[in-house]
């Protein structure tokens, strides 16, 4: 009769409301999306080098900011959950 009762208690637990797991897929913008690319010169002259480190730096902060805008939307996704 002891079984009965545990097997009674285990099919009881199964049954109820089932619960489903819904995400949310947030809207990121294609101009996030796209990489950033970074052109410099060519040559070896020292002025080119020149061109090239601004230009460089210019692109690692356009990524940088990017980067930030998509961490934001996301931490806003997960907020909403």
């Amino acid at each position: 009769m002891h079984r009965y009762l545990i097997i009674c208690a285990i099919f009881l637990t199964a049954c109820g409301e089932e619960r489903r797991t819904v995400y949310a897929v947030p809207q990121v913008s294609a101009d996030l999306r796209q990489a950033v690319i970074v052109r410099c010169p060519s040559g070896d002259t020292l002025a080119r080098a020149g061109v090239c480190l601004i230009r460089l730096e210019a692109g690692l902060r356009a990524a940088n900011e990017k980067i930030g805008a998509i961490d934001e939307i996301l931490t806003k996704a997960e907020a909403t959950q």
